[in-house]
């Protein structure tokens, strides 16, 4: 399967001198600066270990689409552009993130690894609370999440067993097909090519 991922130029100098790059949410400024996201990078990683009987120290997170074949890679980078700029409203914030020194790269990578596949809105179902803005990332009226809180509960409780299990499920009234997929390292050899990191 292909994955595509934003990466640093300083992780792709790390791939290119050392042929592999692991990573470590230990060392992840992003993760250190924002508490919240370091319990829930945790528990992505807790369950990947424990699905894939592994001992990664951090994750990398890629994109993959959802469509009637199931879950599938992007034919090439003409698809992505097209398929993530019109989900521009759900992955701005978080494009708009990630610095201008970082490239798109496609994977292909061939695995028995479970890659722990989630909805992009679902994995911000499982963040620790659906904050205004991720509301109105979601779609949902503030007021319908603070009416309906012991559902959203739900919701998230049923997505983190099923992440701990390792089985995919979509919650069909909030899910966008933009599906997020975790690998634990990159190979120099798994890189088929590199893109300049453009704008939605």
């Amino acid at each position: 399967m292909r994955y595509w991922t934003v990466q640093s130029n300083e992780v792709i100098q790390i791939i290119e001198n050392d042929g592999v790059y692991y990573p470590d949410f230990r060392k992840s400024r992003y993760s250190a600066s924002n508490k919240s996201m370091k319990v829930l990078y945790t528990f992505m990683l807790k369950s990947f270990n424990s699905v894939n009987k592994s001992s990664y120290k951090g994750l990398i997170f890629t994109f993959v689409k959802f469509n009637n074949n199931g879950v599938t890679s992007f034919n090439d980078i003409e698809d992505f552009t097209s398929f993530i700029s019109s989900k521009s409203y759900i992955v701005k914030n978080m494009w708009d993130c990630f610095s201008k020194n970082s490239q798109i790269l496609e994977i292909d990578m061939e695995h028995t690894l479970n890659p722990l596949f989630i909805d992009i809105n679902d994995y911000q179902i499982i963040m620790p609370e659906i904050t205004p803005g991720m509301a109105k990332l979601l779609g949902i009226p503030q007021e319908y999440v603070k009416a309906h809180a012991n559902k959203f509960s739900n919701i998230k409780q049923k997505l983190m067993l099923s992440l701990q299990n390792g089985d995919f499920v979509m919650t069909s009234n909030y899910s966008c097909n933009l599906i997020q997929a975790h690998l634990p390292y990159i190979k120099k050899e798994d890189i088929c090519n590199k893109y300049p990191l453009f704008h939605i």
